[in-house]
């Protein structure tokens, strides 16, 4: 489990990301669900931020959404931002 000392959690950065993926889309959270073999349940969950998909269900939600996965690792600026920590 993964969790965050300031600023937004990862559930909800996730969550925001599937979202915003979703209505560029002009999805539905079924269609999209559909398109990603996921249940639609699992869509409303991911993007309410209760809970973190697998990598495989996110790319799957990437694709379902015309869009590409991007992990990146950056240096922060100065310290600033959020610090994830694994518990």
């Amino acid at each position: 489990m993964v969790k965050q000392e300031q600023g937004p959690t990862l559930e909800a950065l996730v969550a925001a990301e599937v979202a915003r993926a979703r209505r560029a889309a002009g999805l539905s959270q079924r269609e999209l669900a559909e398109r990603a073999g996921v249940n639609q349940a699992m869509v409303s969950r991911l993007e309410a931020g209760s809970r973190l998909p697998r990598l495989e269900t996110l790319l799957a939600l990437a694709e379902a959404t015309g869009h590409a996965l991007e992990i990146r690792f950056r240096r922060r600026r100065g310290g600033a931002g959020p610090v994830l920590r694994g518990r």
